[in-house]
């Protein structure tokens, strides 16, 4: 790896990773670079680079490459997922938003449910509809912002190194 980077494009890469370098580590700037990246444990911009475009040559442009002797067909790697080629907003068309409220039922009973979080809290509905169209049964609740806050403080002494969540375990945790 690096075999095809020039001696000055080695000097460059490494004129652009050493102030980061030096940042991370808090080191005096006479420490060598290569001493620097040792430490840090982050690799070698050209060895990034050499990897990048043979993975890019491998899955994007589908080339088969020998790495290190051992032979690597695109064949035998997932292609990588390309997202949205046009601009959303290109395509936005008013009949697309229906604000009607003719909700085509599915079956004898369809549940319908919304959860947002605000600066106020979270909260959450839901509503039933029969077959007929006509509202069954509805329910919105917000959670009290008591339980964030202990669900912060508990995830600050754990020093965020475990997810955490507190539950509601009853209707009193819950306002209407």
């Amino acid at each position: 790896m690096g075999r095809y980077f020039s001696y000055r494009m080695r000097t460059k890469l490494n004129q652009i990773q050493r102030p980061f370098l030096l940042n991370i580590t808090g080191a005096y700037r006479t420490t060598p670079t290569a001493a620097l990246q040792a430490i840090t444990g982050i690799m070698l911009l050209e060895y990034k680079f050499e990897a990048e475009a043979k993975y890019t040559m491998l899955t994007r442009l589908r080339k088969a490459i020998t790495d290190e002797g051992e032979s690597l067909a695109p064949e035998d790697f997932e292609e990588k997922a390309t997202g949205c080629t046009f601009h959303p907003a290109d395509f936005l068309e008013e009949s697309r938003i229906d604000t009607e409220e003719d909700l085509q039922a599915v079956g004898d009973l369809n549940i319908y449910t919304d959860g947002s979080k605000t600066d106020k809290g979270v909260s959450s509905a839901f509503c039933t509809i029969n077959e007929g169209q006509e509202l069954q049964h509805h329910w919105q609740g917000r959670l009290k912002p008591q339980i964030f806050r202990v669900s912060g403080r508990i995830d600050s002494h754990m020093g965020g190194r475990e997810l955490c969540t507190t539950p509601a375990r009853n209707k009193q945790n819950m306002e209407r």
